[in-house]
C-alpha cells in the first residue's frame, strides 16, 4: 500500500487499513517513514516493521533530486520527545535518534533493521547512478517517452502520478473527463517543458 492511502502521515487511516486488513484475514505492507514518530502506537496490532537504514547523506541526496521540502513539518512530529518548543533540524536524524533511543524499549520481535545497501543483489535492485533522475514514486527504469517529474493527484479517483502518466492515466480510466481537463489546462499542457 503506497503512503498517500493513509494521506501519507494519518495514523488514523492507517489503523483503520490494518483494522479492515485483518477482518478480511488479509495483511498489508505500508512504507510511510512520515509515521516513524508513531511507531510505538502499532504495538497493539503486532506488526512487522522494517526500519530502512541508509546513508544520511544519500537520504539528503535523494529528498534534493524528489524536490522534498517537509523536514521542518516532520521535525515538529518530534516535539514531545526532544522536549523543544519546535524542533527543528535533520528529520533523517530524528527518525533514526527516535528509532534507536525511544522505540528499543518497546521493540518486538517483528521489528527489523535493514541496511539500504544490503538490497542491492536483490533483482529489482537499480543502482545509484541510474537512479539520479527518478523522481518520488519512481522505482524501476521507465522507457523514455513514459517518464515524469512532478507528481500530481487525480482529482476523481485521488491517483498520484507524474504529468507524463496523467495523460494515460485520464484517457484509460476517464476518458469523459479529458476533454474538460483540455478545456480547463489546454491540449498543451502535456507539451514537454511545460509540464516541468
Amino acid at each position: 500500500m503506497d503512503e498517500a492511502e493513509i494521506h501519507t502521515d494519518s495514523l488514523y487511516e492507517l489503523v483503520l487499513q490494518m483494522h479492515f486488513a485483518e477482518e478480511r484475514g488479509q495483511k498489508i505492507v505500508v512504507q510511510c517513514p512520515a509515521l516513524c514518530h508513531d511507531v510505538i502506537h502499532f504495538k497493539p496490532y503486532n506488526p512487522a516493521i522494517v526500519m530502512m537504514i541508509r546513508n544520511i547523506d544519500d537520504i539528503h541526496a535523494s529528498e534534493r533530486r524528489i524536490g522534498w521540502w517537509f523536514n521542518d513539518l516532520e521535525a515538529i512530529k518530534y516535539w514531545d520527545w526532544t522536549e523543544q518548543e519546535r524542533p527543528m533540524g535533520d528529520i533523517a536524524r530524528l527518525k533514526y535518534d527516535y528509532w534507536w533511543l525511544v522505540c528499543q524499549e518497546w521493540k518486538e520481535d517483528s521489528w527489523f533493521e535493514v541496511e539500504y545497501e544490503s538490497l542491492s543483489a536483490h533483482p529489482l535492485w537499480v543502482p545509484k547512478e541510474e537512479r539520479k533522475d527518478f523522481d518520488a514514486w519512481q522505482t524501476e527504469i521507465e522507457p523514455e517517452e513514459t517518464r515524469y517529474s512532478p507528481a500530481i493527484s487525480c482529482s476523481y479517483c485521488g491517483t498520484m502520478m507524474g504529468v507524463a502518466r496523467f495523460e494515460q492515466h485520464m484517457r484509460e480510466l476517464h476518458p469523459e473527463k479529458l476533454d474538460k481537463f483540455y478545456r480547463e489546462y489546454g491540449d498543451s499542457y502535456f507539451v514537454e517543458g511545460k509540464n516541468e
